[in-house]
Order: structure tokens, then sequence, then C-alpha cells
């Protein structure tokens, strides 16, 4: 498996928590050597594993037996087997939400009423209400880890990224003659700037690479309330705004951060020496604020502030949004925000689906594997089998939420399918039926 991949400037993650990690248990069956960077073999290990040398690279070669594979494959299967119910509870769980959501939209959007932002209306107490209008805070924002501070922001956060050692890995396996396998496996190190903190102890190769702690975190801090109008937005509805705004820092305000020496590097922070050759454990510090003109709300209307509207299927709706949107707009962009989080849910769980199949099918392709040709073979056999039990499985478990939800809706989208492979049937029973003789001319 091919490690993570990226620039020196993007958010790294060790391998620890997606590869082979250093302290990841390894099945039994399997037996290990490792080489350096140059490929030079150091020896044989037990199933700890271990490495010597400190290269920006190292190479794990190892050999599973038959016999660990098919154990390993057994194992698989039971957790197949979990992980299928699993897979179609989270299916059948976002077909609920999903249509929830849907309904809770459109019953907003029938019982709302546009109000102005300039003062409340008493009239319009407790009910669904949107409001737009200009944004006004007096509130003074400020990071008291670095002191930077902005006044007239809702929002304002911080961003952090330490240089840091990334573990990335590749791995190719060969099955023998036998079902043993050979698995080479070689693990890469360089440094990258990234925003969470890397742990080395899980490094293949620790040694050499040691990170050190991440003394700053990214963080927010909004504003306890803020205008819109003759209302009043509170924090939880300020974090709905996105902070999106780049704060240039101040360099005459910027102080030692973390006991290190700071400098203004472009619109932020530099904690280290020289920016342009940073060193192990050296910060970059940005700041991002929200301070829109302008802000839409579609809430229910509490006395001059904002509270969730319950809808009458019990969900909630409270929509904030940047700049100067129609009620209409709102609710469409909600729609789509909730089609989109349908449909990834829904492609999450089929996959789930078909890896829980595949696994339940693993111990046959292994079981072949004697003969690796015929491993291959079955694979593809199983996989497709995998592949048709999951088209399958998760349309019943995706109609079964529609009927649990919106049973008429599913009743009639049933009856049209029904229609449909009916009359397919019957064309293409029509397209078979051999057509009828054409009479001979008589003689003449």
């Amino acid at each position: 498996m091919s490690g993570d991949k990226s620039d020196g400037f993007s958010s790294g993650q060790s391998s620890g928590d997606w590869g082979v990690a250093k302290d990841t248990p390894i099945d039994q069956g399997w037996s290990k050597s490792a080489s350096d960077g140059d490929g030079g073999a150091k020896g044989a290990f037990g199933d700890a594993g271990s490495v010597t040398g400190f290269a920006d690279s190292v190479t794990d070669t190892s050999r599973r037996s038959w016999f660990g594979r098919i154990g390993g494959a057994f194992t698989g299967a039971l957790v197949g087997l979990i992980l299928i119910p699993l897979a179609c509870w989270l299916i059948f769980w976002n077909e609920g939400r999903a249509v929830d959501t849907a309904v809770a939209l459109r019953d907003g959007a029938g019982s709302l009423v546009s109000v102005p932002a300039d003062r409340p209306n008493a009239a319009q107490e407790g009910r669904l209400v949107h409001v737009t209008g200009p944004l006004t805070s007096n509130a003074t924002l400020t990071d008291g880890e670095t002191g930077v501070a902005v006044q007239g922001a809702v929002a304002l956060r911080r961003h952090v990224e330490m240089y840091q050692w990334r573990e990335t890995s590749s791995s190719s396996t060969t099955t023998n003659l036998g079902g043993s396998q050979t698995a080479q496996t070689t693990y890469s190190y360089s440094r990258v700037w990234s925003d969470t903190a890397i742990d080395s102890g899980r490094f293949r190769q620790p040694g050499g690479h040691a990170n050190p702690a991440m003394p700053l975190a990214s963080r927010s801090i909004t504003a306890p309330e803020a205008g819109l109008g003759g209302f009043r937005l509170a924090e939880p509805q300020l974090r709905l705004l996105p902070a999106n705004d780049a704060l240039p820092v101040d360099p005459a305000s910027i102080r030692p951060i973390a006991g290190r020496r700071a400098q203004a590097a472009g619109q932020g922070i530099y904690v280290g020496g020289d920016p342009a050759n940073p060193a192990l454990g050296d910060l970059r510090i940005s700041y991002q604020v929200a301070r829109p003109a302008t802000v839409s709300v579609i809430a229910r209307q509490v006395g001059d502030a904002f509270a969730p509207y319950t809808t009458r299927n019990g969900e909630t709706l409270q929509l904030v949004s940047a700049g100067t949107k129609t009620a209409p707009e709102m609710i469409q962009a909600a729609e789509a925000e909730n089609n989109l989080i349908a449909w990834v849910l829904r492609l999450v769980g089929v996959v789930l689906v078909f890896v829980g199949f595949a696994l339940i099918f693993q111990p046959m392709r292994v079981l072949a594997d004697v003969v690796p040709i015929f491993g291959t073979i079955v694979g593809f056999g199983t996989g497709l089998l995998a592949a048709v039990l999951t088209l399958i499985v998760a349309p019943l478990v995706i109609a079964a939420a529609w009927f649990a939800h919106r049973p008429v809706i599913a009743a009639i989208v049933l009856a049209v399918g029904v229609a449909l492979a009916f009359g397919l049937s019957r064309l293409r029973r029509a397209m078979r039926r051999p057509a009828a003789p054409v009479p001979a001319m008589p003689a003449r």
C-alpha cells in the first residue's frame, strides 16, 4: 500500500496511523528482514521486526506462510460478518437522515416569513423568520498566546503548522508457489509542514526522526455576540460564519512564542531561525477573520435574538450565511448540502458492504493460492461475486429505509420499477419469438 504523497506545504499524517507502524502487531507466519536505503541486507528478524541504521529510507522484506495467511483470512471473514450489518445500518440511518432533513427544509420553506432587520416585530415572536442586514461588532478578539488582536471581527482563526518528520510507505507483494507471500515495504522519511502533530514514536524507524511536541495548536476565537440591525447574533450563530479573510499580522506586535524567537513572515508569524531554511520544530502561524458586512439568517425569532427552529418532524433548522441571500437561496443551498452528504455517506456504506463481502470470501482465494494462478482466478470470481451481492444488498437496504420514512413515494417508485421490469420482460420475449414463415409463391 502506498503512503500519502504531498509537497512540503501540505498537511501530513504519519503512516503509523495508516500504514504498517512499528508498534502494530504482525500476524503470525511472517518472517522479516530489513535493509537500508541502499538495499544492503541487515539480517533476519522475528515477528516484531527491527531495523538498523538511520537512513532516510528503510526496506523491510517479510515472508508470510500459507497457514499464517489462512488464519488471517478467516479472521478477516469474521470482521466482514460484523462489517456488513454495520454498513447496512449506516446506509439505513443515512437515508432516514437525508429524508428527515429534506422534509424539515420543505416545512421551513413553507412556513418562514422574511422580516426587516431594523427592529424585531413582536407579531413574529416564535416563528421561523428570514432576516438580512448589516453585521456589527465592537468586540476585540485577542489570541492570548501570541498577542495578535483584531477589532470589529466576529471570529478569529489561528492556523499553526510545524516543520516535522513524516513517514510514507510503499509495498509490493509476491505470491509464491505453495501459498506463501513475500512482501517488500519501503519506508521513506521527509520533513514537511503539517498542521497536525505527527507521532514519530509510531514510525517504523523512529531513530533519527524524532519529532518535538507541538507547542501551539490551531484554534478559533468567536465573539460572544454581534449586532444584526436591531437583532443580536449569539456565539452559536457566529460560529456558522466562515473565517476566510486573511489577517496581516502587525510586525510590531510580535513577541516570543513558546519561549522562542518569533518574526514576521509574509502576512503571518514565523517561530524559529531562517524562514528560508526551516529547522525541525519551527512554526508557521497565520490568521483568518470573519467580518462580513452583511449576514442572512433563517431561525426562530426569540425577542431580539435567534434560536433553532423545531420543524413538525422534530428536526431543528437554523441557517446563517455571509452576504445578502434570499430565503429560497438559503434553503436551496441547504438542500444541496444535504444531498451531497447523503451521496457521500451512501457511497461509504456501499463500499463498506463490498469490503465486508470481499473479506468473507477471502479464505477461498487464500486456499486457492497454493497455485498462484488459481488464486488469481478465484480472487477475480470472489471479487465479482462480492460486487454482485453488494448491488443486491445496498439497494434493498435503501429501499427499506425509504419504505420506513417515505412509504408512499417508495411504493410509487417500486410500482414503476415493477412495471418497467414487466414491460422489458414482455418485449424481450416478443423479440425472441420466431417470425412467422413467409408463404411460398405459387409456381406458374
